[in-house]
């Protein structure tokens, strides 16, 4: 069998939709992980309780990140900043 007939066998609509599904998960992924960091600092800030709202409501946006592809780590982005501002106003 020759090299051209192994490339009409590939079904390129599911390797496109594959790799555009991890691009997503990827960006929603890394940007939960910023918001475990900004959670972990608002527990050393000796907000425990805090941190741990926001770590829980980071699986709530993750969860709605994946469901709204492609823009969906938009959701994560905006808890992050929301984060970073509390932790900004109770360090002040």
């Amino acid at each position: 069998m020759a090299a051209s007939d192994n490339n009409s066998a590939m079904d390129y609509p599911a390797h496109e939709r594959t790799y555009e599904g991890f691009v997503d998960f990827a960006k929603a992924g890394s940007v939960a992980c910023v918001n475990v960091l900004i959670a972990l600092a608002l527990v050393n800030m000796d907000h425990g309780i805090l941190g741990l709202i926001f770590a829980f409501v980071m699986l709530i946006t993750l969860t709605i990140g994946l469901m709204m592809r492609p823009k969906g780590y938009i959701v994560g982005v905006v808890q992050a900043v929301i984060g970073l501002a509390m932790m900004a106003l109770m360090a002040g």
